[in-house]
């Protein structure tokens, strides 16, 4: 399942022009913050930060949020004022969504191999990937 997602989403980087730019790479809700005060929003802890397809952080938004069916406002609020367009939003986000769970999943192989503990984290992108098949 992490080879077939990480396939997809190199096909489509390769076939679609996809809006790239500067990613936050993990977007954790206790990774933005807001100043009371003046209203400011920033955001912080940039250490998977990287360039590639703005969607890409979108998809991890979204895991974050629980899903696409517990993210709508969040969907909403990028398609208002996102810089990507709703087509390529709907064309790449299944994609993406894919390939990060199968970035979790990854992860969660990684710490285990090295003794670490991943909770349900591991059985949550199990699920995820399950629910959401992808082809070769």
């Amino acid at each position: 399942a992490v080879a077939d997602a990480a396939n997809a989403a190199i096909r489509l980087t390769v076939t679609d022009r996809l809006t790239y730019g500067v990613l936050h790479g993990d977007p954790a809700p206790e990774d933005f913050v807001v100043d009371p005060a003046t209203g400011r929003a920033g955001l912080l802890d940039c250490g998977a930060a990287g360039t590639g397809p703005l969607v890409y952080d979108v998809a991890a938004a979204v895991v974050y949020a629980g899903g696409p069916e517990q993210a709508g406002e969040l969907l909403d609020g990028y398609r208002a004022a996102g810089p990507v367009d709703e087509d390529e939003l709907n064309a790449a986000l299944p994609v993406l969504l894919r390939f990060r769970w199968a970035v979790q999943a990854d992860w969660c192989a990684r710490r285990i191999a090295n003794g670490g503990r991943v909770g349900e984290a591991l059985q949550r992108a199990r699920e995820a990937l399950a629910e959401r098949p992808g082809t070769s």
